[in-house]
């Protein structure tokens, strides 16, 4: 009888099972690639999200209590990775529009000599 993702979970953290953990991505895998591609748009950025959140379950595999709903975990952490993900993405376009617009200024300023040469 195939093992249920509780039993492949606590092999892998018991033993480090490589294949007891490449079991649970083959199976969680299109959830967690759905979960975070209703959130980010961007096929590179969906792959990156669901990377992050199967290093996030390598890392608390050990520490995941009995009674998690694994699938239900995936989910939760692919939407929460996602939406991390897109305000990032949010507030680095918003540092470089402002970046841009700081240089626009700057050198508007200094070709009408409002800004002294050497500054």
């Amino acid at each position: 009888m195939p093992e249920n993702d509780r039993q492949l979970l606590e092999r892998f953290a018991r033993t480090g099972a490589e294949d007891a953990f490449r079991e649970l991505v083959e199976r969680h895998i299109h959830l967690v690639w759905a979960a975070a591609r209703r959130i980010h748009r961007c096929e590179e950025g969906v792959r990156d999200i669901a990377q992050e959140v199967f290093t996030r379950l390598a890392s608390k595999a050990a520490t995941l209590p009995a009674d998690t709903v694994l699938s239900g975990w995936l989910h939760r952490t692919a939407c929460h990775v996602a939406l991390q993900t897109a305000r990032n993405a949010a507030r680095r376009t918003q540092r470089e529009r402002d970046a841009m617009q700081l240089q626009a200024v700057t050198e508007d300023d200094a070709v009408s000599g409002r800004i002294a040469p050497g500054w």
